[in-house]
C-alpha cells in the first residue's frame, strides 16, 4: 500500500511539473517574437515599462537624448529591468516602481531584459527604439 503512495505522490509531482512547463512555454511562445514597438511615446524622453509573468510591455520608443523609464512590478515576482549596455534596475519587488535613467541615447535600437535566472528564457524581453519621432 505505501509503494501505490509513493508512486501516485510521484505521477502527481510529475503532472502538476509538466502543467507548469507547458505554462512557461505557452506565455513565451506569446510574447517572444513581438515586433519593435511603433508607437510616438516618449515625446519628452519619459516612457514607461510595465514587468509581468513573463513580459514587457510598454510603448519602449523615445527621440534621441536624455531617456529615463519609469518601471512598474505589475506581476506577483520580482523582476528587473536592463538596457543591454546602458542601464538596470535593482530588482523590483511585485507592486514596486523604479525611476531608470538611461542616459543620453543616440538613434537605434536597444535590447531590454530583465536577466533574473529563467525569465530572459521564458520569452521576458523587448526593445527600445530611438529615433526621429514625427510630429501628428
Amino acid at each position: 500500500m505505501t509503494l501505490i503512495k509513493e508512486n501516485l505522490l510521484a505521477y502527481s509531482l510529475t503532472a502538476v511539473a509538466l502543467v507548469l512547463g507547458f505554462a512557461v512555454l505557452f506565455f513565451a511562445a506569446g510574447s517572444g517574437g513581438a515586433e519593435p514597438p511603433q508607437g510616438n511615446g516618449g515625446d519628452d524622453g519619459e516612457l514607461t515599462a510595465m514587468l509581468s509573468e513573463f513580459e514587457i510591455a510598454g510603448d519602449l520608443v523615445a527621440k534621441p537624448g536624455a531617456v529615463t523609464i519609469d518601471v512598474m512590478n505589475v506581476g506577483s515576482i520580482a523582476h528587473n529591468l536592463i538596457v543591454v549596455g546602458e542601464a538596470r534596475t535593482s530588482n523590483i519587488e511585485s507592486g514596486q516602481s523604479e525611476v531608470l535613467n538611461v542616459g543620453t541615447l543616440a538613434e537605434g535600437t536597444f535590447s531590454v531584459i530583465c536577466d533574473i535566472a529563467g525569465h530572459l528564457e521564458a520569452g521576458m524581453k523587448s526593445t527600445l527604439v530611438v529615433r526621429t519621432i514625427q510630429d501628428s
